[in-house]
């Protein structure tokens, strides 16, 4: 398959234009994924906060998600492009709901003041990267914010408790860093195998995975302490 750069046709359905078609359409892939993920985890019976929060996640995502196929891609044409902000910031907030998880899991060994100080932390960077994108509406800001939140946050955290006791929910979610991974690098070099699936299709359709080791990550928790990781 010969990858090459590419920019996305507008389509028109009867009189209506709608612009990078397959980028909305599987933008909305992604927000019915987390949608899923999210009615999904509503099943667990007794869900932990941690679990709590993942719902968070994925109710946020899948808005961010909606928002932005349609604001962000499919009629962007009518309106400002500050309308992509509202999508922009909601992923924004299911990042920080993401690592605020991982971060309440490793609690049992950071302390009750570290944990206060990087749940606080968490709060504060989230403010940070708001404002900055607000004023300068410029999307790689929210990509930084991303990236720290997965590989700073949920990476440490969750590694710390796998190197603990091999916990699976921990080994599932470090898993999801791989196809996000992949998702960054083939937006950032435009890689696309046609022009009806530029780079940014290809990016959701590896967001999606991450999404889907995400849920099976959180389904897969269970209580930790550092009492149950000494006696691992």
């Amino acid at each position: 398959m010969h990858l090459i750069l590419s920019i996305q046709p507008d389509i028109y359905i009867g009189g209506l234009r709608v612009a990078e078609p397959v980028i909305a359409l599987t933008g909305l892939i992604i927000g019915s994924v987390s949608w899923y993920a999210y009615i999904r985890l509503g099943r667990i019976a007794e869900p932990m906060t941690e679990q709590r929060l993942m719902r968070v996640f994925f109710a946020f995502m899948a808005a961010s998600a909606v928002i932005g196929a349609f604001f962000g891609h499919a009629f962007l044409y009518h309106f400002p492009f500050y309308f992509k902000l509202p999508g922009w910031v909601l992923s924004m907030v299911a990042a920080s709901a993401l690592e605020r998880a991982s971060i309440r899991r490793v609690s049992g060994w950071a302390g009750e003041k570290n944990s206060r100080f990087f749940l606080s932390l968490n709060i504060f960077k989230w403010f940070v990267f708001a404002g900055i994108v607000g004023t300068t509406v410029f999307y790689p800001v929210v990509q930084v914010h991303m990236a720290i939140c997965m590989l700073l946050g949920l990476g440490l955290a969750e590694f710390y408790i796998w190197k603990q006791r091999k916990d699976s929910a921990s080994r599932l979610l470090l898993l999801s860093i791989v196809p996000l991974l992949a998702a960054a690098l083939i937006g950032a070099f435009k890689l696309s195998p046609s022009i009806w699936f530029a780079h940014e299709d290809v990016s959701h359709m590896f967001i999606c995975v991450s999404l889907w080791l995400l849920m099976l990550g959180a389904e897969n928790m269970q209580p930790l302490s550092p009492v149950m990781a000494k006696a691992a």
